[in-house]
């Protein structure tokens, strides 16, 4: 099956590449300017801006990540909230 053809020629799959590496780059430009990032917000808003109906999936983020970046970036990629067993996350604490 032949993958859909968006305007300009520019296939799902090519925009979704394109979408990842500016993911990529901003996650770089941030690190290096010493900002935090909202991961979330970032995958969404670099979505729409190529007219993506869906975001690139961590793992495929993670696989795209320059080997110079590797040490710095896919920690702060893989980094999620711990639960413990009872379900609370972070500390919280549920009344």
């Amino acid at each position: 099956m032949k993958p859909k053809k968006r305007p300009g020629n520019i296939s799902q799959a090519e925009l979704m590449m394109m979408t990842i590496a500016d993911v990529i780059k901003q996650l770089v430009e941030a690190h290096e300017q010493g900002k935090d990032v909202n991961l979330n917000k970032l995958k969404t808003k670099t979505s729409a801006k190529y007219g993506l109906p869906a975001q690139p999936r961590l793992v495929d983020i993670i696989a795209a990540v320059p080997p110079q970046y590797r040490k710095i970036l896919v920690p702060k990629l893989k980094a999620k909230p711990i639960r413990t067993a009872s379900g609370v996350r972070n500390g919280s604490i549920c009344t």
